[in-house]
């Protein structure tokens, strides 16, 4: 399945178990998204990244969101901007693809090339990735 969000494509493939369903008021968007930028504030496009969730994140009243497993593809848009739309509230990992950045640009620390987020239902989280100048950053700072 692919579908466009803004300027950015997604390909989402939940499993056949995928997830446990929660009510969501109509017109609240369950998704994980941000924003990619250079150093300089300069948005960057064509950057991969993945969204998977294999872990079920419980509510105060010990109710499951997610359980089972979901993956979904996305690329960044002209503006920097990309967006995927979850089944359902749970931890999602977002990994950002290095490979994907331009020449000149790299993770700040190329160990933090995914993110942990809870996302609640009916709720936006947003993933934020740090990026220096230069082909592979120290990490020294």
């Amino acid at each position: 399945m692919a579908v466009v969000i803004g300027a950015g494509a997604v390909a989402a493939a939940p499993s056949a178990s995928a997830v446990a369903a929660v009510p969501v008021a109509e017109g609240e968007a369950t998704e994980v998204k941000g924003t990619i930028v250079d150093p300089d504030k300069n948005p960057i496009s064509a950057v991969k990244l993945s969204v998977t969730n294999t872990e079920a994140v419980t509510a105060a009243d010990r109710k499951a969101f997610a359980v089972g497993e979901f993956t979904a593809s996305v690329v960044t848009g002209g503006d920097g901007k990309w967006a995927v739309p979850l089944p359902n509230g749970g931890r999602y990992d977002v990994t950002l693809d290095p490979a994907s950045l331009p020449d000149g640009i790299s993770l700040a620390d190329p160990d933090q090339s995914t993110r942990n987020v809870n996302v609640l239902p009916g709720q936006s989280s947003t993933a934020l990735f740090r990026l220096a100048s230069g082909d592979s950053a120290d990490s020294g700072g």
